[in-house]
């Protein structure tokens, strides 16, 4: 193939990009030692007084953002850290750790609550803007609700309030077909509504 001519270097573009894609989906997608429920989840989140949202089907979720993934993983206190059984050690450096990602229902489903990460991968078609200024002005978002559902049966999982969050980070999906971002935020609650 010749990499000189202008379209094949185009062509090679879009290839690398295509895999790129597939290898983000597949490793975000790809099961850890337990086998995880992913579904498509909603969220509902006011910044300054502007919702987030993104343009998908569901009628019933119009202004809410769509989720593609979402993953989070729970704060780890100190006497809970592996190889520190003795709590009374002398205090190391303030360092936070995190117990590994885990699909958001997977979380759920295991009845831990508390404060950690949440880690989204969203499409946008510009109602992402008040997400990117709350993350420039480091706003601190009172609360959100997260709607889950299976995403092989598209049956309702339950609703998640979290409260008192944080933009982290806002990463671009390059290897998405559209514009897309993949978010991770602090929150210091996150529990099942009943």
């Amino acid at each position: 193939m010749n990499t000189e001519n202008p379209r094949s270097l185009m062509f090679l573009r879009r290839a690398s990009t295509l895999f790129l894609l597939a290898t983000l989906v597949v490793m975000l997608h790809a099961p850890t030692a337990a086998a995880q429920t992913y579904g498509y989840s909603y969220l509902r989140m006011q910044i300054a007084g502007n919702s987030i949202s993104n343009v998908f089907d569901d009628a019933k979720y119009t202004g809410w953002l769509q989720l593609d993934i979402a993953e989070a993983r729970l704060y780890l206190p100190r006497a809970a850290r592996a190889g520190e059984a003795n709590s009374q050690v002398t205090p190391k450096p303030a360092t936070t750790t995190y117990t590994r990602w885990k699909s958001l229902p997977v979380l759920l489903k295991s009845g831990h609550a508390g404060r950690g990460q949440l880690r989204i991968l969203a499409g946008d078609n510009g109602g992402l803007d008040p997400l990117f200024e709350a993350q420039k002005h480091k706003a601190a978002i009172p609360e959100a609700q997260i709607d889950l559902y299976e995403f092989e049966t598209n049956q309702f999982l339950g609703s998640v309030q979290v409260k008192s969050i944080r933009i982290l980070k806002v990463e671009n999906a390059a290897a998405m077909a559209c514009p897309a971002y993949l978010i991770t935020m602090s929150f210091q609650s996150i529990s099942k509504q009943q």
